[in-house]
């Protein structure tokens, strides 16, 4: 869902924005998760020789993967 100004990319049952994305095209990932209050901002590399489309984009840079598995090493249990 887009809000204003960035993606929604959860909300809560009432409609409420959990975990707040704005990724650009060239790899830059900005995220706010109010569930766990942590945010974030990543800036990549677009590997254009790779395992990008023929477009030179990503789709992993455009997704919420990236604080999803953050939110999920913060939930994880300490190890001793």
């Amino acid at each position: 869902m887009y809000g204003l100004g960035e993606w929604r990319a959860e909300v809560d049952q009432r409609g409420n924005p959990t975990l707040l994305t704005s990724p650009s095209w060239a790899g830059a990932y900005p995220w706010i998760d109010r569930t766990t209050n942590i945010y974030g901002f990543f800036l990549t590399h677009v590997d254009v020789n790779g395992s990008a489309r023929v477009d030179r984009f990503n789709a992993f840079y455009a997704s919420p993967v990236l604080s999803q598995m953050v939110r999920q090493l913060v939930n994880e249990p300490r190890k001793p």
